[in-house]
């Protein structure tokens, strides 16, 4: 749980299965980057792609899927920054997992921001078929 922010499965029109990710926020500020998931890839080249519906998101930098090696931290990608209303749509990022110090990687979803006022947000978004494909 995370103040300021609703992270929830549920049934949205347009989904390809039952349910979606649904992120909501408030319009509080908050440091959003509370939706993760461990990965144990394989060294080699990938790409990230999911579906996304944004739902009146406003904030100022938006909201992105990262990709990073774990626990150090290095950046392995970014998508695109999610903001304002739209009809489902594709989104893609391709990314290479180095051969070594990168045994373990963290999906995660981050609200972009530098300072304080970047971290207001309000209204929602929804991801429905996230994968991580191998393309070697």
């Amino acid at each position: 749980p995370v103040h300021g922010a609703t992270v929830e499965l549920a049934p949205t029109y347009g989904v390809r299965g039952d349910q979606a990710l649904h992120v909501s926020f408030n319009g509080q500020r908050v440091r959003f980057k509370h939706v993760s998931q461990y990965l144990f890839l394989d060294p080699g080249r990938y790409r990230l792609q999911g579906r996304v519906r944004p739902d009146g998101l406003q904030t100022e930098r938006g909201l992105r899927w990262t990709v990073r090696c774990a626990p150090e931290d290095p950046l392995l990608a970014e998508s695109e920054r999610f903001l304002g209303s739209d009809e489902w749509r594709a989104f893609v990022v391709e990314f290479v997992v180095p051969a070594s110090g990168c045994l373990m990687q963290v999906l995660r979803l981050e609200l972009d921001g530098r300072v304080e006022l970047d971290f207001e947000v309000d209204g929602g978004v929804w991801f429905d078929d996230l994968s991580a494909v191998r393309l070697e």
